[in-house]
């Protein structure tokens, strides 16, 4: 059985965060996916539960 590293999920409406965050857990293996907005976040945790969610609490 192969090996499947963690996702998670960053939502955050700023682009540099999400670039540093997308280099920083993709160099670390992880999978990662991204949302700038609220409602893009609750389909993605919806549809597919993540692993870890980092939120912009302040967007």
């Amino acid at each position: 059985m192969a090996r499947e590293w963690p996702r998670i999920l960053v939502v955050d409406d700023d682009d540099s965060v999400i670039s540093v965050m997308r280099q920083f857990f993709a160099t670390a293996g992880y999978r990662v996916e991204f949302a700038q907005h609220g409602g893009d976040a609750l389909t993605l945790v919806q549809h597919d539960p993540p692993d870890l969610v980092l939120l912009d609490l302040m967007m």
